[in-house]
């Protein structure tokens, strides 16, 4: 349970004061136009139709204050609340530090429309295009500044031929306040029932108009703190798994015979914390304590293989239940009217956050020693090797010493936006120019040098001086500096032998967008229905991409010079290993008309009958050209009674990290459905240049 209190202070020509208890209460602020002046209603995902209820398209519009009432830590914590957001990823998303899923960031903010994936989602800040946040091509909206934002535009269908690829799945805009003024102070503050998951948040707001009211200026400062939870072992549920399907079996799992179950206190049986002996004399042995070898004692039997409840074996629950975040932002926007006319707008938002996330504990299944390891006594040398002719065992070790690698993600968004509007005759026209750079440092904790870890764990007695030492450093000065692992026993390794496998290493991506798009749209003239009113409108953007890294996917373990155990030469030095990128670029060029065209109104069965209707034309200078088109009816029978219908083609053309991502390599533990095991093997991931 969590508990939250707000308090939220506007002050404007009438002061008003708001108290809440778990939402923040707010209250209309006063315009800086006159009161017969009425802002022009812009509906997200059609230039053409001015009131959403009358959009083929379904459009939810809902009030940042509904947002807030519903979940009052965040705007976008409160939208992935909602039904239509499926999928989504967030603080609470299952942590993946390799940056498979979270392109450098995790415990990044990204929605995901009916779970077609956040990539097929477009996302709009006032209409304008948001660039890329991270390596992958997804926006992170943590970015989009919350305290000014006035409403969220869910549009839940695809709409390629208005904004071109992306939207798929559909458009989430961010609508900012934009006459908002006065003074606005609000925070909340939010604790679980266990003393935990502390969470804080305040920020103000201040606009005012200018030059008779010609002109108005506003900005806003939101600071946000959630301690989160670091690691799932902060809750007893993370024992739990759900088991019962027979590994290899293409029928039969969750059937009578072998039904799936909910199991607590879930262990791998094939791996302890002080490492399992896998073969010879000695096989089911383990070092239960440091340097002492024990029966490994099994729990009882689940439908999965080599996972039992109870038991020796080793079990995760230091990956992150819920990231950490702090996050700054600020926000400025100035209004004004050049002419009765022309108006010009300009505005910047700015975002600092930074999120941790932890992985589970590093796991190696079947490490080879050498039965003469330095750190066995002689009796267990003995007991190894009885005939002297066994060179060598396994052992299958959860390192719980050395600590999960930690990503801290520093994450810098900037968004600037600036434009001109305005009025001829019955047509209105608009100019835009964006601007945005978004970059992540990144820094990966103890993350693990397996060459390193390699030559460590190959212990040897320096017949110089009789001290132990690694194997590799008698014949190779590159060693000259290795510190000896001790592998047996769940604390048995020096605090120097762990500091010497482990590193922190270092990503930097960095997206850049620069962005000029133009319409212009109104009423061409008038039907006995009603006026058919159409716009056009044209777009040209440059992303830019570049990520720089010192643990590259190239740096492979070298295994000569003494290297004698568990190096593979075709295996990356690191746990996790990123790419670099020199600066890819990729340019767009588009195209649209739209029109909307009314049909039948006032008739029996037809209060009204609109037919809309839009076509995009796109030119990639990578991956190609493409048509898209929208076609759509919006049929009033009644008051009460309504029929739409929508039929499109929507694209997803392939974005830079489709396109040009650099080589990411990442240690999954796959299972081995004809064995059982579950060994630990490198998964390759890196873009296509050949998508279109």
């Amino acid at each position: 349970m969590r508990v939250n209190q707000g308090v939220v202070l506007l002050l404007g020509s009438v002061s008003a004061v708001a108290l809440a208890s778990g939402a923040l209460a707010q209250t209309a602020a006063p315009t800086a136009k006159s009161p017969a002046a009425v802002e022009e209603v812009v509906v997200t995902g059609s230039r053409v139709i001015a009131n959403g209820n009358n959009s083929p398209t379904p459009v939810t519009v809902v009030q940042s204050s509904e947002l807030t009432q519903l979940q009052p830590t965040t705007i976008n914590d409160a939208l992935n609340n909602l039904p239509v957001f499926q999928g989504s990823r967030g603080q609470f998303s299952q942590p993946n530090t390799t940056g498979t899923y979270g392109g450098g960031n995790p415990a990044s903010t990204q929605l995901n429309l009916r779970n077609l994936s956040p990539q097929r989602t477009l996302i709009l800040f006032d209409g304008q295009r948001v660039a890329p946040t991270n390596n992958l091509g997804i926006v992170d909206v943590d970015m989009v500044p919350q305290e000014l934002i006035q409403r969220v535009d869910v549009v839940t269908g695809g709409v390629s031929a208005v904004y071109g690829s992306d939207a798929v799945a559909g458009v989430v805009n961010y609508i900012t306040d934009k006459n908002f003024n006065g003074f606005k102070v609000e925070g909340n503050y939010g604790i679980s029932s266990r003393n935990d998951d502390e969470s804080w948040r305040a920020g103000f707001a201040a606009g005012t108009a200018f030059m008779d009211g010609r002109g108005h200026i506003e900005g806003s400062y939101n600071h946000y703190d959630d301690k989160g939870l670091s690691h799932r072992n902060m809750r007893n549920y993370w024992e739990y798994g759900l088991l019962g399907a027979t590994p290899g079996a293409t029928t039969g799992q969750g059937t009578a015979a072998n039904p799936y179950a909910l199991f607590n206190n879930v262990r791998n049986a094939q791996n302890s914390f002080g490492g399992l002996i896998g073969n010879g004399p000695l096989r089911g042995q383990q070092f239960a304590s440091d340097g002492v070898l024990s029966a490994f004692k099994h729990g009882a039997l689940t439908g999965t293989l080599n996972r039992e409840v109870g038991g020796d074996g080793s079990y995760g629950g230091t990956a992150s239940l819920k990231a950490p975040v702090t996050m700054d932002q600020v926000f400025v926007r100035l209004d004004y009217d050049l002419t009765p006319d022309v108006h010009f707008h300009t505005e910047a938002a700015g975002n600092h956050k930074i999120d941790t996330t932890y992985s589970d504990t590093v796991g190696f299944n079947n490490l080879t020693f050498s039965t003469g390891n330095a750190f066995l006594t002689a009796a267990q040398k003995a007991l190894l090797n009885p005939t002297g002719a066994t060179a060598t065992f396994t052992l299958s070790k959860t390192f719980q010493q050395i600590a999960p690698m930690a990503q801290v993600a520093d994450v810098k968004n900037i968004f600037i936006n600036s434009g001109f509007d305005g009025k001829i005759g019955k047509f209105t026209w608009g100019a835009d120019f964006n601007f945005s750079d978004n970059i992540i440092h990144d820094e990966f904790r103890d993350n693990i040098n397996s060459q390193k870890l390699a030559a460590a764990m190959d212990a040897v007695v320096n017949p110089a001086n009789g001290l132990i030492v690694c194997n590799a450093s008698l014949t190779n000065s590159a060693y000259s500096g290795c510190v000896p692992f001790n592998a047996f026993g769940p604390t048995a390794a020096s605090a120097s032998a762990i500091s010497y496998v482990t590193e922190t290493t270092h990503l930097v991506p960095r997206f850049v967008q620069r962005e000029v798009g133009g319409h212009i749209g109104g009423e061409l003239f008038t039907l006995p229905a009603g006026p058919v009113n159409a716009a056009v409108s044209a777009e040209w953007r440059k992303q830019t991409f570049t990520q720089d890294a010192d643990a590259l996917p190239s740096m492979y373990n070298l295994c000569t010079g003494g290297m004698r155990f568990n190096c593979g030469p075709t295996v990356s030095s690191y746990q996790i290993a990123f790419g670099r990128s020199a600066a890819v670029s990729q340019s767009v060029k588009e195209a649209a008309a739209e029109v909307d065209v009314p049909v039948f109104k006032d008739l029996p069965f037809f209060q009204s009958l609109n037919v809309n209707g839009a076509l995009r034309y796109t030119d990639y200078n990578f991956g190609g050209t493409a048509w898209t088109w929208k076609v759509g009816l919006d049929w009033h029978l009644t008051d009460d009674l309504r029929i739409r219908a929508t039929t499109s083609r929507d694209i997803e053309a392939p974005t830079l990290a489709f396109l040009f991502r650099p080589l990411l390599v990442t240690y999954v533990n796959n299972l081995d459905l004809l064995t059982g095991q579950s060994p630990q093997v490198p998964s390759n991931n890196l873009g296509n240049p050949n998508l279109v």
